[in-house]
Order: structure tokens, then sequence, then C-alpha cells
């Protein structure tokens, strides 16, 4: 009996220690599946964290790379404006130089323009060249002597031509009279 009743005690004095050690290793178990839990749930949320900082830093490049190609098309529509207006502004010199140039034609195909008070003048003059080419003939032909090219040149050089003439013809006279 002195046994049952020393491991009566013993059981009474180790009992409450025992419970006590078996809920204070529940308590442990518990804190540490919390603890677990609540280092999953920061390992999770650092890992959202780190996905939501990637997926900004993505939509960054995005933007970024969205706002190169628009710089990179505005820059195309620039040169193409450019090119266009350079390729319309040498259009509108061709042109002009080729109006210019139509238009010196123009003034070559009419000629030289003549005032009004030019034409009679022209017209004197013709009347001239024809007087003094008939002057010529009339006095080849009663003299006797010379040539019809002398007609032609009173004809084309007018007075200087006549000019000429007389005084070969003054020469021939000289000649003529002295030989006789």
């Amino acid at each position: 009996m002195k046994r049952c009743v020393l491991s009566a005690v013993l059981v009474a004095m180790f009992l409450p220690t025992a419970a006590l050690c078996q809920e204070f290793e529940h308590e442990v178990e518990r804190k540490m599946a919390e603890m677990e839990l609540r280092g999953r749930d920061m390992e999770l949320q650092r890992m959202q964290e780190k996905a939501e900082a990637e997926r900004r830093l993505l939509d960054l490049e995005l933007e970024k790379r969205k706002i190169d190609i628009e710089r990179g098309k505005r820059e195309i529509d620039l040169d193409m404006g450019k090119r266009k207006m350079d390729l319309q502004m040498g259009q509108r010199k061709i042109d002009l130089e080729m109006g210019k140039r139509k238009m010196e034609m123009a003034h070559m195909a009419k000629g030289p323009k003549f005032g009004p008070h030019c034409k009679p003048l022209l017209l004197l003059m013709l009347v001239v060249h024809i007087l003094v080419a008939v002057w010529v003939y009339q006095d080849i032909r009663q003299r006797n002597c010379g040539s019809g090219i002398w007609i032609a040149i009173a004809l084309l050089t007018g007075l200087l031509g006549t000019l000429v003439y007389a005084v070969v013809r003054v020469g021939d006279s000289n000649g003529n009279k002295k030989k006789a």
C-alpha cells in the first residue's frame, strides 16, 4: 500500500505538471502554427507586393514603348510632311521655271515689239531703200556700166550701200573722163 500511496502522491504531484506541460506543449504548437501561418501570410503578401511591383514595372515599360511608338509615328509623319512640302516646293519651282520659259518662248515667238510710232518709221525706211535701189538701177542703165549686185547692195544696206556705190561711181567717172 505504501507503494500505492507513494505512487498516488507522485502521480498527484506530477499530474498537474504533466497536464500543464501538455497544455504548454499545445500552446507552443498553436503559437508555432500561428507563427508559421503569419510567416506564410507575410511571404504571400511579399510575393503579392513583388508581383504588383513587377506588374507596375511592366505597365510602365509598356507605356514607355507606346510613347516611343507614338513618338516614332509622329517623327515619321513629320518627315513625310517635310518630304511632301519639299516635293511641292520643287514642283512649284519647276512650274515657275516652266512658266518663265514659256513666257520667254512666247516673247521670242512674237518678235520684237514695236510701238505705234515705230511702224511709220519702218515704212519710211522701206520706201527709202526701194527709192535708193531704183535710183541705183536707173543710174546703172543710164551709164551702161556696173552690175545688178549694186541694186541688191542698195536694197539690203540702204543709204550706206548707196553711198559706197556713189563713191565707186565718182571714181569711175573721173577715170573715164581722163581716158577720153
